[in-house]
């Protein structure tokens, strides 16, 4: 009897011990967690990546609270249409914080480098790659549409552009960081200023905007109204060099039939040059206008390769939950 009861109150101490080691090993684990209150303003529920871990992502109410190991912490929240919210939050031991935040859109926003990472939750692309309406995408060697492509990758990449005529782009890009959603953009954009300079040739610019038929035009139009006005003038210097002679003569006849005959001619002569003269200004006129509109067209950007600085590019970004499949819509103005 004395052995059995011997025996129990060892396995009574062993057990107590053991217990007392699991309770002060809950208590330390305890002891490392503290607690995070989300408040989102205007939001009924958002995303929330905690330390980059984006496979494990959360979706919670936006006034729950969250269960975090204590020290500093890295939250991020997500929600669609929004740009992100990354914040470094010190979490206290056994403690409550609270987060309040409010989501900027990412729609109407001045910045074209849109921070968002949720596309990459739901279908994991990482960039976006606009490109003029004539341009064929390849990224890395792979053809993946015309004018714009979502591309899912997250490292470095080469995308390649070819214009429909024939013109391409090829540029690297590597992403600084994966977590992003990136939008690049990218135009075949001739020069201003190599096209400002060529204005000064007769549809030089034009020419080199790939605007062939208005540069032959305006080079036809100037060289020819040049040509024009060069042989005017050559003609005009004859009348007016056979004006001095036969006014010359004139004064110098004695004859008075004969000096009444070179005052005509000589008077026929001057008339004929001055009439010579008017059509060789007229077309040095109209072909300094004609040069001039050419300049001004220079400086004017051609509808393909241009975008207006000023005009915000306006991506939405969506998933067709029917068709698990990205939705994009673009408002641009090329």
């Amino acid at each position: 009897m004395s052995k059995k009861l011997i025996l129990l109150t060892f396995l009574t101490c062993f057990l107590s011990i053991y217990q007392g080691r699991l309770f002060s090993q809950d208590l330390n684990q305890g002891s490392s967690i503290g607690y995070l209150k989300l408040d989102i303003l205007d939001q009924d529920s958002v995303y929330v990546v905690i330390n980059e871990d984006f496979d494990s992502v959360l979706k919670v109410a936006a006034n729950d609270t969250l269960t975090l190991e204590a020290g500093l912490t890295d939250v991020r929240i997500i929600k669609q249409y929004y740009r992100d919210v990354n914040w470094s939050v010190a979490v206290d031991e056994n403690k409550f914080k609270t987060l309040i935040a409010s989501l900027i859109p990412v729609r109407n926003s001045s910045r074209l480098k849109k921070q968002s990472s949720y596309p990459r939750l739901f279908w994991e692309a990482n960039n976006f790659i606009l490109t003029d309406p004539e341009t064929d995408l390849y990224i890395d060697g792979i053809h993946v549409g015309r004018e714009y492509a979502v591309v899912d990758t997250t490292g470095s990449f080469e995308v390649t552009g070819v214009h429909s005529s024939g013109k391409k782009f090829t540029e690297e890009f590597n992403t600084d960081d994966e977590s992003f959603f990136h939008f690049h953009e990218q135009y075949l954009r001739p020069s201003r200023t190599t096209s400002w300079a060529l204005s000064i040739l007769p549809g030089g610019s034009q020419i080199y905007k790939k605007q062939y038929l208005k540069g032959l035009a305006f080079a036809a139009v100037t060289i020819g109204g040049l040509a024009a006005a060069s042989i005017y003038e050559s003609k005009y210097q004859d009348k007016r060099n056979e004006f001095f002679l036969l006014e010359f003569q004139y004064l110098s006849e004695k004859d008075q039939e004969e000096a009444l005959r070179l005052g005509f001619l000589a008077e026929d002569a001057h008339n004929s040059s001055v009439r010579l003269s008017e059509i060789r200004n007229t077309l040095i006129y109209g072909t300094t206008l004609v040069w001039l509109a050419n300049i001004v067209d220079g400086f004017i950007a051609p509808k393909i390769g241009y975008r207006n600085g000023g005009l915000s590019i306006d991506p939405y970004i969506d998933y067709d939950l029917q068709n698990r499949q990205p939705v994009i819509g673009l408002s641009t103005t090329f």
